[in-house]
């Protein structure tokens, strides 16, 4: 299900985060938020990864954002402006919690059987699309990026 308004919500925030426009601490505050929307759970996780919660930051200057993290902001902003459905696979966050020390003891090898598994669904350069060709798509209908 696509919830427009939580997708603009979070695209907003997110291109504000990403461009050091707001604090991690802000973002977090004010559009970290529950959506029965898949994708909107999806890109915050992944926005997690970006920052540490341990102090409040913007992403700029030495903190800023590597090459391969903008590229990867950039597909989700675009994903949050589509009406593409998510369609990745998500398990409960418990799962992942529960088998943090199994990875542990097993020196990674879970974590790399969960990705392989996440893999096979579809093409992981592409996401949060599915696919290259949903990704192509939607970028040539956005002003932005088309051309």
């Amino acid at each position: 299900m696509v919830n427009r308004a939580d997708r603009d919500h979070l695209a907003r925030g997110l291109r504000a985060l990403a461009t050091g426009r707001i604090t991690n601490g802000e973002f977090q505050d004010a559009y970290v938020q529950r959506s029965a929307d898949p994708a909107i759970a999806a890109v915050l996780d992944a926005a997690w990864r970006l920052y540490d919660d341990l102090r409040e930051y913007r992403l700029e200057g030495r903190n800023a954002l590597t090459r391969d993290a903008r590229r990867m902001v950039a597909r989700c902003l675009l994903f949050l402006k589509s009406d593409v459905p998510y369609a990745w696979p998500s398990g409960p966050a418990l799962v992942d919690l529960l088998l943090l020390p199994l990875n542990l003891v097993t020196l990674g090898a879970v974590g790399t059987l969960r990705r392989r598994r996440f893999a096979r669904h579809g093409d992981v350069s592409a996401w949060p699309f599915l696919r290259r060709s949903d990704l192509n798509a939607a970028a040539s209908a956005c002003p932005r990026t088309a051309g």
